[in-house]
């Protein structure tokens, strides 16, 4: 409060003394009237006050002295709004779904990370992360200069950095870990990050959004029951082998490839509930866990020569998000 400033619309002058206990005297009250009757409502304006480092509530303890005594006493408890980080980006070192592997994770702020504070951040719902005890940092830099002694722990679809301030800080963070887990699916995700202080109470937090690239398939081929040129009524096998769940499966079937119109009624396997072909699209609905999986349909007709047709574009997805 040194440098805070007082105006009242009740009293015409005052006086300031800033104390080494955070403390503010007004004095000087007006002459008249002489006495200050009971109810009236007296408004001070303070300004010039810095707020608190985090949302930790304080107590302002205000007390009225008449001739040098103590008259009345009464404390209001305050608490400042948690800030937001001026930037937060995540940097996987590998870009594939579900890949849990090394990331770097950047933070920019014009507010202080008071001195033993914490940084959490906060996976999707839909990221599945191990837990793990905390171990160190692979490198953690505030404002390009490398601190030493920076832990981490992941635990409840949080990861949880500690010993990162041992001083109030203002600036960037930079913290490169060896286990994040990416989205599983190429869907848009969230990740919170938060700072609270040694107390847990918040100071700042912001989020940002990582969005994963699809893996390829393990394996994939594509057979024929008959590889005569312009064979009709020909069924085709698609065999892939892939590490994750889906829910459907797009083919893109090459232009040399016609698809009869009675095609749906041998669609397999049977686990899937439904197959439709838009345009050149033939899609498969159904829920099938990750391994190895033939679907096959039929009323092709074959390309009308044996050189090797434009291949055959294959995407699965979950939820409506390729993986």
């Amino acid at each position: 409060m040194v440098s805070a400033s007082v105006s009242s619309s009740n009293f015409a002058t005052f006086t300031k003394t800033p104390g080494l206990n955070n403390t503010l005297t007004l004095s000087n009250f007006p002459s008249s009237p002489t006495v200050i009757t009971a109810n009236n409502v007296i408004t001070f304006t303070i300004s010039n006050i810095k707020n608190s480092l985090s949302t930790a509530p304080i107590t302002l303890n205000i007390t009225f002295y008449r001739s040098s005594q103590l008259y009345q006493t009464q404390s209001i408890s305050y608490a400042a709004a948690a800030g937001s980080l001026t930037n937060v980006n995540i940097v996987p070192e590998s870009n594939f779904v579900l890949t849990v592997g090394q990331a770097t994770i950047n933070l920019v702020s014009n507010l202080i990370f008071p001195a033993n504070s914490q940084i959490t951040l906060t996976y999707p719902p839909s990221v599945t992360v191990s837990d793990l005890p905390a171990q160190p940092v692979m490198r953690c830099s505030l404002n390009s200069t490398v601190v030493s002694g920076v832990t981490y722990s992941v635990s409840n679809n949080q990861i949880k950095f500690f010993n990162i301030f041992s001083n109030n800080f203002a600036g960037s963070v930079s913290l490169i870990i060896s286990s994040f887990a990416n989205p599983f699916t190429t869907q848009p995700s969230t990740y919170t990050v938060s700072v609270t202080d040694q107390n847990n109470f918040a100071v700042m937090s912001a989020s940002t959004v990582v969005t994963a690239s699809t893996k390829n398939l393990i394996s994939n081929s594509v057979s024929a029951s008959s590889y005569t040129v312009l064979s009709n009524g020909v069924t085709y096998y698609l065999n892939l082998e892939t590490n994750y769940a889906f829910t459907a499966i797009s083919i893109i079937i090459p232009p040399e490839v016609s698809v009869g119109s009675s095609y749906a009624s041998t669609c397999a396997p049977s686990s899937f509930s439904s197959c439709s072909l838009n345009g050149r699209n033939l899609t498969f609905i159904g829920s099938l866990p990750a391994g190895s999986i033939q679907v096959s349909w039929g009323y092709n007709t074959n390309p009308n020569s044996l050189e090797p047709t434009s291949s055959f574009q294959i995407t699965t997805y979950y939820q409506g998000w390729s993986v």
